[in-house]
């Protein structure tokens, strides 16, 4: 735990040197109507997760969200993608936006040793969004590809409980018995 803990810290937030905190900012269109986004231009590409981080921890989601589009923009290889991709898929699920979930499964395949931790997430946000049966399969997934996570009895528990929000019972008693089998003494 402590080691997936430490490097989740540090994959996203790493400690590095940033100029201005939100770069230079203009409005632009984006992908839906009636709607602008910010851009951010960071030089070097690495500066735009460092800003966005910023603007993310500051409670300025769309500051984020540019910060981040502009990050994959300029470097969509390996080395910012996964960081960027989750911090995106954060900021873009607290303010309840659907697109949120390609960026959890984006993050999920650049950073597999996070992939439990990003299934939960998206799982939550599934939840949030009231797609209970969604939810469930993702937490049903969860333990079952992640058998020593940390996020396992949880994952295992808010299946049953999504699986029962959608009348699935059978998949929601199953979902409890393993909970039970595997936790006996969770409370």
């Amino acid at each position: 735990m402590k080691t997936k803990l430490i490097l989740l810290i540090a994959t996203l937030f790493p400690l590095t040197a940033c100029g201005h905190p939100y770069g230079v900012i203009q409005p632009i269109p984006i992908q839906y109507p009636g709607q602008m986004a910010v851009r951010m231009e960071c030089d070097p590409a690495e500066d735009c997760f460092v800003q966005a981080r910023q603007a993310y921890l500051n409670g300025d989601l769309q500051g984020a969200v540019a910060g981040l589009q502009e990050l994959l923009i300029q470097d969509p290889g390996l080395l910012w993608k996964g960081r960027a991709s989750l911090l995106l898929a954060r900021s873009l699920a607290a303010s309840g936006d659907p697109t949120a979930v390609s960026h959890y499964e984006a993050a999920a395949e650049t950073l597999p040793e996070l992939g439990d931790y990003i299934y939960f997430s998206l799982g939550q946000f599934y939840l949030i969004q009231g797609e209970a049966l969604k939810a469930a399969e993702v937490f049903d997934n969860l333990h079952k590809r992640y058998p020593d996570s940390l996020l396992r009895s949880q994952a295992i528990f808010q299946a049953a409980e999504a699986y029962a929000q959608t009348g699935r019972n059978t998949s929601a008693i199953a979902s409890f018995e393993t909970f039970l089998s595997l936790y006996p003494e969770d409370p």
